[in-house]
């Protein structure tokens, strides 16, 4: 009797079962959150980066959709889901920051103590308040006490400094009195990501979001500047600047009448030169004072104190909602009346609230991409007030 192999076959699936690699995404777990986001979102303790763009209650205040912001806390419930941790606890320190979400720095060192029995301890040297100010973490057994070593009998540490970790900008925490604060926080992090990656990952806190944003805009920065090709390049003789032939031409038409004069000037006769001295004194002395009158009309007027910063923001927040380049004149004619009037009383304010126009025409007219013209409003703003980015 023959003998034949017997193969194995799988069970049939069901027609509509579905194949998951693990919890993370598994679909039951996923759709108890999400219910549980839309009932989280109605509540007054969603933080306002959540909700919108700009300040609440501030002119250029733009709302999110409900369906928005429903995603943004869904991020949130979802990570305190995978820490074991409170939604709403979470939720009040987080904050969405250039796009990305965030948490304050001490949710980290909460997570490793709570979720994966790890203490870290610190220890403090160099000059308070001083960018020298040090600090030195360790991880530790919070039953024991004992320092943890890693395969080579060291101890799982990590160093820093503020000069090696501070953030600068309007927005960030780094101040001297703080300093020790944010070695803790940002040490925390940084011992985190180096010896307990699993814990944190894809995870980043406040101060590491503006050092994110500060060096994205650093990154996206352009140089106007044309090159040398370009500028010596044949155009339009119409140009007011540049290197094109008609400007060239003035400049060496201009240089020549200038020496020209200055020729001349050489070979007056000494008799003409001098003719002046030989004028009264109060015919000098009217003459002189003619001529300081006409070099002060000539000034430049002092400007007027300047508008708050937040002003110009404001008003590029306003102009986000709308889409099309004939809206722009017309939301800055709702903003303005409520914001100190049109024009604005300093001239480098008017400047500026143009030149932000401008940038939004663009963007409306597909010239520019939403995220460059932001760094581009963030560039304007900076410069106006004298501030590096």
């Amino acid at each position: 009797m023959s003998r034949e192999i017997e193969t194995y076959a799988p069970p049939a699936r069901e027609p509509d079962a579905m194949w998951r690699p693990g919890l993370a995404i598994d679909p039951a777990r996923l759709e108890y959150l999400w219910k549980l986001s839309e009932r989280i979102a109605r509540a007054t303790v969603v933080p306002m980066s959540l909700r919108g763009i700009g300040t609440e209650g501030k002119p250029g205040w733009d709302p999110f959709q409900p369906e928005t912001v429903i995603a943004n806390v869904f991020a949130v419930v979802e990570q305190a889901d995978r820490w074991g941790m409170s939604p709403f606890s979470l939720l009040l320190c987080s904050a969405i920051i250039y796009g990305k979400l965030g948490f304050e720095g001490k949710v980290i060192n909460g997570v490793l103590e709570s979720n994966y029995g790890i203490k870290l301890s610190w220890t403090f040297s160099g000059a308070e308040g001083t960018d020298t100010r040090a600090i030195e973490m360790v991880g530790t057994n919070p039953l024991t006490g004992e320092i943890l070593l890693n395969h080579k009998g060291e101890p799982l540490a990590v160093k820093g400094t503020v000069a090696d970790w501070k953030t600068t900008g309007n927005n960030t925490p780094w101040k001297p009195p703080t300093y020790d604060k944010m070695l803790v926080n940002r040490g925390s992090r940084e011992w985190g990501r180096m010896h307990k990656a699993s814990a944190i990952l894809g995870i980043y806190s406040f101060d590491e979001l503006e050092s994110i944003g500060n060096e994205a805009r650093a990154l996206s920065a352009k140089d106007k500047t044309k090159s040398l090709a370009d500028r010596f390049a044949p155009g339009d003789g119409a140009r007011s600047g540049g290197f094109s032939p008609s400007n060239i031409k003035q400049l060496e038409d201009a240089r020549g009448s200038q020496q020209l004069a200055g020729a001349m000037d050489q070979e007056r006769p000494k008799e003409t030169v001098a003719a002046g001295k030989g004028k009264p004194a109060e015919q000098q002395q009217g003459e002189q004072q003619e001529r300081q009158s006409e070099a002060t009309d000539k000034k430049v007027e002092p400007d007027v104190e300047r508008l708050p910063r937040a002003t110009h923001d404001d008003f590029s927040a306003a102009l986000l909602r709308v889409s099309k380049p004939e809206a722009i004149n017309k939301m800055a004619d709702e903003f303005w009346p409520t914001n100190g009037g049109w024009p604005p009383t300093s001239v480098a304010d008017k400047k500026l609230a143009v030149q932000i126009a401008k940038a939004h025409t663009n963007r409306t007219e597909g010239k520019i991409s939403l995220e460059d013209m932001k760094v581009h409003v963030a560039e304007l703003i900076a410069e106006s007030y004298g501030e590096g980015l």
